[in-house]
């Protein structure tokens, strides 16, 4: 029995920044190959009704969880975490503006079961326009996070980051849990980073796989 994944997508006002997006977005998680998976739409306090409005659409094919305030990125998925099925082997944490392709849940964990060694991984992110893709990142000798940006090539074997972005990261879930998820106290940006990083202080590898990839419109929400 393959381990299930849980796909959460943490939302603030994504129906009326993104339109139709959200739903590309939403339909791209229900649409995975691998079948094992659950997808959880977490509300972090929407005034614009999204909560209602992916309650009414999808019905009983997402779990919806709705927030009473934005509680941010980091803690926000920290809290969506808690909300997953309990036999559930892996976390999908999925931005709505993000659109996976197919297979992109399958080939990850699929990899991490050969590779036991990876703790944290995510495909190829495919700027909107695809003119450039994006392979996660590292920290240069400043301090600075440095994303590995590249223009019509991608590497033909995955390769080791230190950071997974974290607009399609997939984590094991007894790791996250180990690592107490993410830091709270960075509200956004740069929790992948420090989550990354714990990871690998903790013997696991961060790796980037080019056999598959999702769209990320970088911004949009």
């Amino acid at each position: 029995m393959p381990p299930k994944a849980s796909i959460i997508i943490l939302n603030y006002n994504g129906k009326s920044k993104l339109g139709s997006l959200l739903d590309d977005c939403i339909s791209s998680a229900l649409g995975q190959s691998y079948k094992s998976i659950e997808v959880l739409f977490v509300d972090n306090g929407s005034t614009d009704g999204s909560c209602e409005y992916v309650r009414a659409r999808y019905g009983d094919k997402v779990k919806v969880i709705c927030f009473d305030r934005n509680y941010g990125f980091a803690l926000g998925n920290n809290l969506a975490s808690r909300f997953v099925s309990k036999d559930s082997g892996y976390l999908v944490f999925l931005n709505p503006d993000a659109v996976l392709d197919p297979n992109y849940v399958e080939v990850i964990v699929n990899f991490m079961e050969k590779n036991r060694n990876v703790g944290v991984a995510q495909g190829i992110q495919v700027f909107m326009d695809e003119s450039f893709i994006s392979l996660g990142g590292y920290v240069d000798s400043y301090g600075r996070a440095v994303e590995f940006v590249l223009k019509n090539v991608a590497p033909k074997h995955p390769i080791m980051i230190l950071w997974a972005s974290g607009s399609a990261m997939v984590i094991r879930r007894k790791l996250f849990n180990k690592l107490g998820g993410f830091s709270p106290e960075l509200f956004l940006y740069h929790d992948e980073i420090d989550l990354c990083s714990r990871a690998w202080l903790s013997g696991y590898a961060v790796v980037s796989i080019p056999f598959t990839r999702y769209k990320h419109l970088r911004g949009g929400i």
